[in-house]
């Protein structure tokens, strides 16, 4: 008798859970919880990290969802209300930097090359090369990039303190995508990209309301791993 007490009690428990997340899940797809546009595969073959193109987020922060925009990635896959274009007869001027550029959370006319781009338009094209977590290695692979695809003229390279560190492999984020400085054996630096290949982490990030707002909202992961 006492078995199937317990039986009976775990599995009211397990269907009130269900209930609840399910309930949760609907609700939250109401609101602004914070998507996160989705990364190509960054390969040795297609070795640039970008965004996949055409594609609407929001962004929002903590618990409350404060802090709410809503953005796009552009043809070339990169956080920008331009679309690029390789024959433009404009000279291009290219804006480089982390997340201080990449602006997921400032509306698109307000970011520091939407301004720069109104205040020299028809003299000069401003497209921007950026993603939060950057460091200055990566900086260099956008700059050739920017460059050799669309003949850039000139480059505004946001720097901040912990780009330069960053770009080491001993002080690195790790972060799939990124190239990043590795030592060779002779002391001399070379660059080695770290691949990016989507897992099902980030499916089920796509898929659940739910799981977004905890991993990206909350930062669950990030609380669980900082704990001793």
């Amino acid at each position: 008798m006492k078995t199937k007490e317990s039986l009976l009690g775990g599995i009211t428990v397990a269907i009130a859970v269900i209930g609840f997340l399910a309930v949760a899940e609907c609700v939250l797809r109401f609101l602004p919880v914070r998507t996160s546009p989705p990364i190509v595969p960054v390969t040795q073959i297609d070795p640039v990290f970008r965004f996949t193109p055409n594609r609407s987020f929001v962004f929002s922060k903590d618990w409350d969802l404060a802090m709410v925009n809503y953005s796009h990635t552009n043809n070339d896959g990169w956080v920008n209300k331009l679309d690029y274009r390789k024959e433009d007869p404009l000279p291009l001027i290219g804006v480089i930097g982390d997340s201080y550029i990449e602006a997921l959370s400032v509306p698109p006319d307000s970011t520091a090359q939407a301004h720069l781009s109104e205040s020299l338009k028809e003299q000069f094209r401003v497209y921007s090369f950026a993603a939060s977590g950057a460091p200055l290695s990566q900086y260099v692979v956008w700059a050739a990039y920017a460059v050799r695809e669309y003949k850039a003229k000139a480059l505004i390279i946001n720097v901040v303190g912990n780009d330069f560190d960053e770009s080491h492999l001993s002080y690195s984020q790790h972060v799939p995508g990124f190239w990043i400085y590795v030592p060779e054996p002779s002391g001399e630096l070379r660059l080695q990209l770290l691949e990016h290949h989507p897992g099902a982490m980030r499916s089920f990030l796509k898929m659940s309301t739910l799981a977004r707002y905890l991993f990206l909202n909350l930062n669950v992961k990030e609380a669980l791993l900082s704990r001793p």
